[in-house]
C-alpha cells in the first residue's frame, strides 16, 4: 500500500525549469553523523566531494546544508532537476516540494517510510550518478503514484463527517 507515511500535497511543487541539481552534503557539518551516533542516515559521508565534481559536470550544482533559509531551499527545490542528499535536513523539504530525489540512507523502513517518494541507495556507488536522470524518473513516477493514491482514496464511512 502507498499509503506508509502522512502524505503532504503541495500548493507549489517542483516544476524542473533550470538546470539545478540540488545537493545536501554533509561536508559543512561541525559534528558528523558519524559522531553521533547515525552514520546510517549519511552512508556518503566520504563522498560528497566527489558527488558534487561528478553531478557539476552535467548541472547548475548548488550545495545546501543547515544554514540554508528555508525560502531559498523551497525555491531552489521547486525549480530543481532533482535532489541529491542523506536522511535529514534538506531531504524533508525536498518530499514535501515533491522534487525527485536520490538519497543516500541506510536507515531501512524507516527511511523508506519517510521518504516513500525518494530513490533510497544504502551505498554510493558512481554508476546511481552516471544514471542519474533516469533516477530522478523513477523519483518523479513514484510521487505521481502517491499523488494519484491520495486523489483516489476514500476514507471508511466512521472517518467521514
Amino acid at each position: 500500500m502507498l499509503f506508509r507515511s502522512n502524505y503532504w500535497k503541495p500548493k507549489q511543487k517542483n516544476h524542473p525549469s533550470s538546470n539545478i541539481v540540488v545537493v545536501n552534503s554533509t561536508n559543512n557539518n561541525i559534528i558528523s553523523l558519524k559522531a553521533y551516533g547515525k552514520s546510517w542516515k549519511d552512508p556518503a559521508a566520504n563522498n560528497w566531494s566527489d558527488i558534487i565534481g561528478t553531478l557539476s559536470k552535467s548541472f547548475d550544482v548548488v550545495v545546501v546544508d543547515y544554514t540554508t533559509p528555508i525560502a531559498t531551499l523551497v525555491d531552489l527545490l521547486e525549480k530543481a532537476q532533482g535532489f541529491v542528499g542523506y536522511h535529514g535536513t534538506a531531504a524533508w523539504i525536498a518530499r514535501l516540494v515533491h522534487t525527485p530525489s536520490v538519497l543516500f540512507a541506510d536507515g531501512g523502513s524507516l527511511t523508506g517510510t519517510a521518504f516513500p517518494y525518494a530513490r533510497i541507495h544504502k551505498q554510493w556507488d558512481e554508476d546511481i550518478l552516471a544514471r542519474i536522470q533516469e533516477e530522478f524518473i523513477l523519483a518523479s513516477s513514484l510521487a505521481q503514484k502517491f499523488e494519484q493514491a491520495y486523489e483516489a482514496y476514500v476514507p471508511s464511512e466512521r472517518f467521514q463527517l
